[in-house]
């Protein structure tokens, strides 16, 4: 049914009717196995793709994160705190 309308175009072309629904049922698996295949191939070219970023991530893998060291640091004394003091050996010289 749904392939009638091939089938009258080709009858319109002098095509017999047998020979006509033979060679539309050809063309449809033609056209099926075609896609089939491709997509087929597509997802066999996908795991190929995947396996080969994968053996490549093991030939040079990336470099572990450094540790950086920590630095801590040791403020002196501010200027307010020693004036608060006293300003040490200074007030004792005056």
């Amino acid at each position: 049914m749904l392939l009638s309308g091939f089938l009258a175009i080709l009858e319109r072309l002098r095509v017999p009717r047998s020979v006509a629904a033979t060679l539309v049922i050809v063309l449809g698996v033609l056209l099926v196995s075609a896609t089939l295949y491709v997509f087929y191939t597509m997802k066999a070219a996908a795991l190929k793709i995947q396996k080969i970023q994968e053996n490549a991530g093991k030939l040079n893998p990336s470099p572990a994160p450094e540790k950086v060291p920590e630095v801590k640091v040791n403020e002196g004394p501010t200027w307010p705190p020693y004036l608060a003091r006293g300003g040490g050996q200074w007030a004792a010289l005056l």
